[in-house]
């Protein structure tokens, strides 16, 4: 190892497979053409059927992949990659994510300005995917979480192209989970007695969950424009300004998987029971009851499958209950510190 690698600090950058042997070989590419000096690259994969192990260890022998007995989920496997990586700096990254050679570089520096920052978002634009051709693009996959006084959640700039508003470093609320890069210690303080990811999501709004309970935490987290990569997001491609978008959009929103989507609503949910100050909820409440209103109306027309997932988030709520008094227990935010960032 070069003496500018033993200086630099390490960065673990860690990616979780399953089933995703299409996006391997430009992710895999794109992390090895980083100019950083000391990166550790861990994959874990989680069980996957479509000869994506093998055609990591054919083509890309040089990094270490772990072979899981089963689908952990995405969250739940990377954390288990976080306890085996020796990096000061965590990267979660998605296979469906090309990095551009100087993202780390520059994420480091940042870091290194700031001993409370504990997440760095990178400005993610969207790459479009078909038949193994990419074609790149200027059009905004998310520049991290923002939140609304109704409790939606929205990727920052998801959708637009890009524009001045989105090349200026700024404090964010939450990171989004294609590509962040986390200071472990920061990882570490989040964590709670069943771990720092919450195993019951399983899959989607884990970031979300982790993301605010950074934000309660005290921790900063920046949206770096400087810090490029694309991601190809296959279930949306702009953002839906008001309802009558949202109903244009039924059709697209059929073909994203109904797991997900069942998911995605219950897990949203649980992040909100764990997360949110009840000062802030009654401050809203008028708007986040016509919000709920709302989404229900719309799942019981267009989506019934969804309230599926009812039972289970009933079942669930005594635990996520338990997993909150733990967060506002050590929480470093108050009510009045986190309402700035209801838009």
């Amino acid at each position: 190892m070069s003496n500018e690698a033993t200086r630099a600090p390490r960065v673990s950058i860690n990616l979780v497979t399953f089933n995703v042997k299409p996006f391997l070989g430009p992710c895999l590419t794109a992390v090895k053409a980083q100019t950083y000096p000391n990166l550790e690259i861990q994959i874990w994969d989680n069980g996957s059927t479509d000869g994506s192990q093998n055609f990591i260890k054919n083509n890309f022998p040089e990094f270490k992949i772990t072979q899981l007995d089963k689908n952990y989920g995405m969250w739940p496997a990377q954390e288990k990659a976080w306890d085996y990586s020796s990096g000061e700096y965590i990267m979660v990254l998605s296979t469906d994510v090309i990095l551009d050679p100087q993202a780390i570089a520059r994420a480091v520096e940042i870091f290194q300005d700031d001993n409370r920052i504990g997440a760095i978002e990178p400005k993610l634009y969207q790459f479009e995917f078909n038949h193994d051709r990419i074609r790149k693009t200027q059009r905004i996959d998310t520049c991290g979480f923002e939140i609304f006084k109704n409790r939606r959640i929205v990727n920052i700039g998801h959708g637009q192209n890009d524009q001045p508003e989105f090349q200026v470093k700024k404090e964010i609320f939450a990171v989004e989970g294609a590509a962040p890069i986390f200071r472990k210690k920061t990882l570490e303080d989040c964590r709670l007695e069943d771990g720092i990811v919450d195993k019951n999501m399983f899959w989607y709004g884990d970031d979300l969950d982790l993301g605010w309970r950074i934000n309660l935490f005290g921790w900063k987290q920046i949206f770096a424009p400087g810090v490029i990569g694309w991601h190809h997001r296959s279930t949306t491609t702009s953002i839906r300004k008001n309802w009558r978008d949202y109903l244009r959009r039924v059709k697209q929103r059929q073909q994203i998987p109904i797991r997900k989507r069942r998911l995605d609503w219950r897990n949203i949910r649980l992040a909100l029971i764990k997360n949110d100050h009840f000062k802030n909820v009654f401050r809203h409440l008028p708007k986040i009851l016509y919000r709920e209103i709302a989404v229900l109306g719309y799942a019981l027309i267009f989506e019934p499958q969804v309230l599926l997932e009812i039972p289970k988030l009933v079942r669930l709520i005594p635990r996520a209950l338990r997993s909150r008094r733990q967060i506002m227990k050590k929480a470093r935010r108050s009510a009045d510190d986190i309402l700035i960032w209801f838009k």
